[in-house]
């Protein structure tokens, strides 16, 4: 197959699985069938079997994308070698930019977890905890270094976790603050208040 078919195919998916997340985001999983989505992507309900096998087929590959990208994009930015808070700082900004920016994919993984077979299921749910526990040991390595000063590190990961993504439950574009300036704030709030870390004179 030709590198241009293949990105014609990567493309194609794309579309798909984009299209299905905003529809099980906004209508729920079990209220969308696959003709539904066949129509809105504009192809024949029998081509979406081309690509998955079923319905939960296709969920599991919007919640395997997402829970990939976020650590495959983000996680590296933790073992970059600037100093902890500029880490962390960038960190924050991406991770909320990406939550915000891929949020009917993230909220389907989330809610429709229960959705999955149980291997798939815990497969998703391993990235998820892995992810997790990445942050907590970034944390309690920036604490070993003096970097950070904070008791719990386990609680601290969670704490700056459910600060971050509690963002897409409040913020919308229309209202006075970008998320930017949102995502800049928190990383403020996060880096300088929640771990402690030193300000710079």
């Amino acid at each position: 197959m030709s590198s241009s078919v293949e990105q014609t195919e990567a493309s194609r998916l794309e579309a798909i699985l984009d299209q299905a997340a905003w529809l099980f985001y906004e209508r729920g999983y079990g209220a969308v069938g696959m003709r539904t989505i066949a129509e809105l992507v504009g192809v024949r309900a029998s081509s979406l079997y081309h690509y998955f096998d079923s319905k939960s087929d296709l969920l599991y590959q919007i919640s395997l994308g997402v829970t990939r990208d976020f650590i495959d994009q983000l996680l590296p930015i933790l073992d970059s070698p600037i100093p902890y808070p500029e880490r962390t700082t960038g960190f924050i900004l991406s991770h909320i930019e990406l939550r915000w920016r891929r949020r009917h994919w993230i909220s389907t993984a989330l809610q429709e977890l229960r959705s999955l077979d149980g291997e798939r299921g815990a497969e998703i749910a391993g990235y998820l905890r892995a992810y997790q526990r990445t942050i907590q040991d970034f944390i309690a390595q920036g604490v070993a270094a003096g970097a950070f000063h904070v008791r719990d590190p386990w609680l601290a990961g969670v704490a700056l976790l459910d600060m971050i993504n509690g963002v897409n439950g409040w913020y919308r574009p229309q209202g006075s603050r970008s998320l930017n300036q949102i995502a800049e704030g928190y990383a403020q709030l996060g880096v300088y208040q929640l771990l402690g870390a030193a300000q710079r004179l």
